[in-house]
C-alpha cells in the first residue's frame, strides 16, 4: 500500500495522537488526500461528516481537492456536514456568496 492510499482513519489517528505530526502528514505532497476509500469517501468527506473542522481546513488548503466529489451513495462532504448539522464545517465548505444590492 503506497503513501497515496493512506486511509482517513490513519490521518485521524495521527491527528488525535499528535496534532502537529498529523498536520504534517496531511500536508505532504506525496500523499493524495483526495483518494477515496473502498466506499468512495475521501478524507474530506469523513472530516465533514465527523465535524473535524481543523482537518477540513487543512484539506481545503491542498491543491486538487474536489469538494463536490460524491461517494458511492452520491453524498458530498457538504451534504454530510449538512445532514449532521455541523454548521462550522458547512461554512468552510460552502462557496462564498456575493451580496445582491437593489438600487431601486
Amino acid at each position: 500500500m503506497g503513501l497515496a492510499s493512506y486511509s482517513y482513519t490513519s490521518h485521524m489517528g495521527c491527528l488525535e495522537r499528535a496534532r502537529g505530526s498529523g498536520e504534517m502528514l496531511l500536508a505532504r505532497d506525496d500523499i493524495n488526500p483526495d483518494t477515496p476509500d473502498k466506499l468512495g469517501q475521501t478524507p474530506l468527506c469523513h472530516a465533514a461528516e465527523n465535524r473535524h473542522g481543523v482537518v477540513v481546513k487543512i484539506l481545503l488548503g491542498r491543491d486538487g481537492i474536489n469538494t463536490d466529489k460524491p461517494d458511492r451513495w452520491g453524498q458530498t462532504p457538504l451534504q454530510y456536514a449538512t445532514i449532521n448539522g455541523h454548521t462550522g464545517v458547512i461554512a468552510l465548505l460552502q462557496p462564498p456568496t456575493s451580496a445582491t444590492h437593489n438600487t431601486a
